[in-house]
Formats: C-alpha cells, sequence, structure tokens
C-alpha cells in the first residue's frame, strides 16, 4: 500500500507540474501570436499612420505567405470585404491595430459553443426589442384610425415564424 501511494503521489505531482507546463506553452505561444500578428499590421501599414485601410488589408492579403498563414490559423483570407468589416469594430471604415489584434484572435480557430450561444442570445434580445417596438407602432398606428384592427392582432415573431434566412448569408 505505501508503494501504491508513493507511486500515486508521484503520478499526480508529475501530471501537475505537466498542467503547468502545458499553460505556459499557451501563454507564450500567445505572446508569440500577438507579436507576430503586430509585425504583420505595421508592415501593412503602409501609410504609417496607425490605420489599415480596406485597399492596404487587401495589398496585405494579396500575399500568398500572408494568406497561408492565416490560413493556417482558421481565418479565411478569400473575402478582403467581410474580413475587414468583421475587423472595423466601430465602423469607421479603418482597422487599428488593436482592432487587428483582437480581431484576429477572435477569428482564430473554429467557433466555440460559447461563442454561438452568445450570438443567440444577442438574436433573441434584438427580436425581444423588435416586437416591442412593432406593437409600439401597431398601437401608434392605430390610435391615428392607420391600421386596420386585424392587423393589430397578429401574432409576435418567433424564431419559427421568421422568413428563412437569404441563401447570401448562409455561407458566412
Amino acid at each position: 500500500r505505501i508503494i501504491s501511494a508513493l507511486f500515486l503521489a508521484e503520478t499526480m505531482q508529475q501530471a501537475n507540474s505537466d498542467a503547468e507546463v502545458m499553460v505556459l506553452h499557451n501563454i507564450d505561444k500567445t505572446h508569440r501570436l500577438k507579436r507576430e500578428v503586430g509585425e504583420l499590421f505595421d508592415a501593412a501599414d503602409t501609410s504609417g499612420d496607425g490605420l489599415l485601410s480596406f485597399e492596404e488589408l487587401d495589398n496585405l492579403l494579396s500575399h500568398q505567405k500572408v494568406r497561408a498563414w492565416l490560413t493556417e490559423l482558421g481565418i479565411n483570407p478569400n473575402d478582403t470585404q467581410m474580413l475587414h468589416e468583421l475587423l472595423d469594430n466601430d465602423g469607421d471604415g479603418v482597422v487599428d491595430k488593436d482592432e487587428f489584434l483582437t480581431g484576429l484572435a477572435r477569428l482564430k480557430g473554429e467557433a466555440r459553443m460559447q461563442d454561438i450561444l452568445v450570438v443567440a442570445n444577442n438574436c433573441q434580445r434584438i427580436l425581444a426589442h423588435c416586437n416591442v417596438m412593432r406593437h409600439t407602432v401597431l398601437a401608434i398606428a392605430a390610435s391615428m384610425d392607420v391600421v386596420p384592427p386585424q392587423q393589430l392582432k397578429t401574432p409576435t415573431a418567433s424564431m419559427d415564424t421568421l422568413p428563412p434566412m437569404p441563401t447570401s448569408l448562409t455561407s458566412l
């Protein structure tokens, strides 16, 4: 029993050490990726203003090595317009270094279930707000005698009663 206990203690200590090594390796990998992405941004910023325009991003994505690297990270480099829109968080038409770094980090790899659930919950909240707005508009229209009363009794929209998503969006 003593030998089994010692063996078990040694095994547990080794497992903890392996986990620490893995965590340190992942931290190092993340820092290296941020540095490389930062260097990529600096090289792409040909104007030197600290911002990537659509044209600068398009030029960056025209390099085969960059395209291969992004593909390796799980990021589709084939649609510059879509990638620019995904990276441009504030919608000002340009991508700053922070947007570039955080955007590529978010886009890296496959979608996780927790990411998908956040989007689904946000869609449900938006749908609820739209329903409230719809009822408010119908009530205002009814008070102005613009909408026939039977339209006021239409069911509220739910995910089941919404029209299907356009095929152009399902490929995203």
